[in-house]
């Protein structure tokens, strides 16, 4: 009787610490995934930065959009008929390789090509191409203006904007632009 005892008493401390183990497990493990940044709003952010920046060269009668990859272009589609840019029509292009960027005023980058980042950065390099995306870390990595989700702020959309790469491509962000940001990087 006694090992008995013995048995379910270490029975009862062994499950005791497993279930410990996972409770501690699920309230402290910091959340698998952050949350990402809704792709139907992404084409409205873009077209509100574009009213606040200014490219060097106004070239054509036509404000191209390229978004990399196998992204759906609808929601960028709906926005560009409905909208013109500072009196030009917005073309949404569809990019599949880095050097399909050369008329773009605008890259947008999502974050499932993200892998890709590095060409896109080098084929913009002195160029003036706004570079966008939606990915934690990417604007120390080249990227013009990042959106994210700050979980900390109700899920909010955030920007951050990488004020000297910009400039130094020749384009100027209007102060309203930067008075908005929750970051600049000079």
């Amino acid at each position: 009787m006694t090992s008995f005892l013995t048995y379910t008493s270490l029975s009862r401390k062994l499950l005791f610490i497993l279930l410990s183990s996972i409770i501690i497990t699920l309230v402290m493990r910091p959340s698998c995934h952050a949350q990402e940044v809704n792709e139907k709003i992404v084409p409205v952010f873009i077209y509100n930065f574009t009213k606040y920046i200014e490219w060097p060269v106004n070239t054509g009668s036509e404000f191209i959009i390229g978004v990399v990859g196998n992204t759906s272009t609808e929601h960028f589609d709906k926005m560009s008929t409905a909208n013109q840019m500072k009196g030009r029509k917005i073309i949404i292009k569809k990019i599949h390789d880095a050097s399909e960027i050369d008329n773009c005023q605008v890259v947008y980058i999502p974050t499932s090509e993200a892998g890709k980042l590095k060409q896109y950065v080098e084929a913009c390099k002195n160029k003036s191409i706004l570079l966008v995306s939606c990915k934690a870390g990417l604007i120390r990595k080249g990227i013009d203006i990042n959106l994210f989700v700050d979980e900390e702020d109700k899920g909010k959309t955030k920007f951050e904007i990488n004020k000297g790469k910009i400039e130094s491509q020749g384009m100027k962000i209007s102060k309203d632009l930067l008075s908005l940001a929750y970051t600049i990087l000079d």
